[in-house]
């Protein structure tokens, strides 16, 4: 990511809502929906982290937008996440009033209580940047908590699948956010992956819930999903993923083309 650009911010709600924006924030909503994290604007498709999101010396792209980040502030699973983009707004309304009132719609709406605190007693002290730095130093503190629980619970997850126990019908989802969450690696969420779609005992309703979900896959995890599919015998047992895998590659090439919601938001 480039060093920021201070570009002076929009003085209205019509300047701040682009339709690339509002397609943007649209695609981020159907992430969240499912509970996955924002994606930072980069072409290794990894969350967006709470390290960059408080520097404002890096440029963030489309999540610059006052209305972006408080998205993310409002709704991202991972609270470091929130709160930085939090931070970023605080400093963001001290120059502009109507990006303090989005601000401040925000923090009353956030699920996170931290946020919630943080841009309430910001609005109290008319946005001072003093606040933006605690809130932004809070957000690099939880960090390392964030992502040792949710490594935690990805572990607790795989472990549930092999035991055979409900996981329920957003496990897909919750193996993307634990991992993500976690700052996981590529190659070894890959692994784990793979490691469930090539299981003897789990039962095919898990698989076939990875394969329905693949358009949310980051892309060398939907290829290596894709590759080991293909590489199975055509038999009985394989033959409804092999069908199903040549639907859900239809239906991601068409989320791509068309821009759907259900399109992971990349730019």
């Amino acid at each position: 990511m480039p060093n920021a650009a201070h570009r002076p911010a929009p003085d209205s709600m019509a300047g701040l809502l682009s339709e690339q924006v509002i397609t943007f924030a649209r695609d981020l909503k159907a992430r969240y929906r499912i509970g996955l994290p924002v994606l930072a604007p980069t072409d290794d498709e990894r969350p967006l982290r709470p390290e960059e999101v408080v520097n404002r010396d890096l440029d963030l792209g489309m999540y610059e937008n006052p209305i972006v980040l408080s998205l993310i502030a409002s709704r991202d699973p991972m609270s470091s996440t929130a709160l930085a983009a939090s931070a970023r707004l605080i400093y963001a309304s001290r120059e502009q009033r109507l990006i303090g009132a989005i601000a401040t719609v925000a923090g009353e709406m956030s699920k996170h209580a931290d946020v919630r605190n943080g841009i309430g007693l910001a609005a109290r002290y008319k946005f001072n940047p003093t606040i933006a730095e605690r809130v932004a130093d809070m957000s690099l503190r939880r960090v390392d908590q964030d992502r040792q629980q949710a490594l935690q619970q990805l572990v607790d997850l795989v472990h549930r699948l092999r035991r055979g126990d409900p996981v329920g019908e957003k496990f897909v989802a919750d193996l993307l956010r634990h991992a993500y969450a976690a700052n996981l690696r590529p190659e070894v969420l890959q692994r784990t992956v793979l490691s469930i779609l090539e299981s003897p005992t789990l039962r095919s309703k898990i698989k076939l819930s990875l394969i329905e979900n693949l358009h949310y896959f980051p892309r060398h995890l939907l290829i290596a999903v894709a590759t080991q599919v293909n590489r199975m015998p055509f038999d009985n047992d394989h033959a409804f993923l092999k069908r199903e895998l040549q639907l859900a590659l239809q239906l991601n090439d068409h989320m791509r083309k068309n821009g759907t919601a259900a399109r992971i938001a990349r730019r």
